[in-house]
């Protein structure tokens, strides 16, 4: 079960995207098609843990991403039939809002608390000044995060689920690499997995002291995932060549390239981004040549054991 019904509302729009949430909840049968889309196999609880970053990424993308039987989406759709009759300066809202509207992953540059964030957008390339109270307050430093941001009466503001925040940045080498391979579409349902909740799931490396056994099972669940993976999204490149790949790298900047160096191999874009923890997970227990033929993890073991 899904809470359908959160949603944050901007200080500087007079219209309330929940609206269209409400309108959503009336067309039962469509609204069973989307859960099962965004969701697929995964359970969702409304006590589970993170269910608001959850419930807020599924309602920005029933909102503005899943398309309905008449393959538009449902603010266009609220707009055009405008079921609660808003008056025309609100209906304009929402048009400019559906113009200008776009999803990218966005780098902070600097903040003014409780009024703006400048950030810098990986794949438009362009530099915004984004009106936001909330997330202005909330903002690190320096970061990055998924946002959709929409031009509303000549500013940039958020109008999508609220930000999560990462601690890195990309360098110079990730930004070209963002510029020259765009992706067609990305939308919070390749986000989700970053927020779901880990089933036990260790942390990189793992504080316990793991046995060489322990250290094989799991290489050999992460070569079973990756099974899962590879057929989802009809992968050509096989598990032997990332795990080659990750013994012959010598990465001298930052980590990030390694991602970066994934797509070069054959994955795509948006499979690296949805599945960053587990392409994380290869890097951290499988053998490096420039760490004498030893894992990350192996070689924190011995450092802090």
């Amino acid at each position: 079960m899904i809470i359908y019904n959160y949603w944050k509302r901007n200080s500087m729009l007079q219209v309330r995207l929940s609206k269209i949430i409400g309108y959503a909840n009336q067309h039962e049968s469509i609204m069973r098609k989307a859960v099962e889309e965004f969701f697929g196999k995964i359970a969702t609880d409304p006590h589970m843990e993170n269910i608001e970053s959850v419930s807020s990424l599924f309602n920005e993308w029933l909102i503005f991403d899943f398309k309905m039987p008449s393959r538009t989406t449902f603010i266009v759709d609220y707009y055009f039939k405008n079921p609660d009759s808003l008056p025309k300066e609100l209906l304009e809202e929402f048009q400019q809002i559906i113009e200008t509207q776009h999803f990218e992953m966005l780098e902070l540059q600097s903040v003014k608390r409780g009024e703006w964030l400048k950030v810098y957008g990986l794949h438009s390339g362009k530099n915004y000044t984004v009106y936001e109270h909330s997330g202005s307050l909330k903002a690190p430093e320096k970061g990055t995060f998924w946002g959709r941001i929409a031009k509303v009466h000549d500013k940039y503001i958020l109008v999508g689920s609220n930000p999560i925040f990462f601690p890195t940045t990309a360098t110079p080498r990730l930004k070209k690499f963002y510029l020259k391979n765009k992706p067609d579409h990305f939308s919070p349902k390749d986000v989700l997995s970053l927020v779901l909740p880990q089933e036990s799931k260790p942390s990189a490396f793992e504080k316990k002291q793991m046995t060489p056994y322990e250290l094989e099972k799991k290489k050999e669940s992460l070569k079973e995932h990756f099974k899962k993976i590879q057929k989802d999204n009809s992968l050509s490149v096989s598990f032997k060549d990332i795990v080659s790949f990750v013994y012959n790298e010598h990465y001298k900047t930052n980590f990030a390239d390694f991602f970066t160096d994934l797509v070069k191999l054959g994955v795509p874009e948006k499979t690296v981004f949805s599945k960053a923890d587990f392409f994380n997970d290869i890097w951290n227990f499988f053998p490096h040549k420039s760490l004498n033929g030893k894992s990350p993890n192996e070689m924190y073991k011995e450092h802090y054991k």
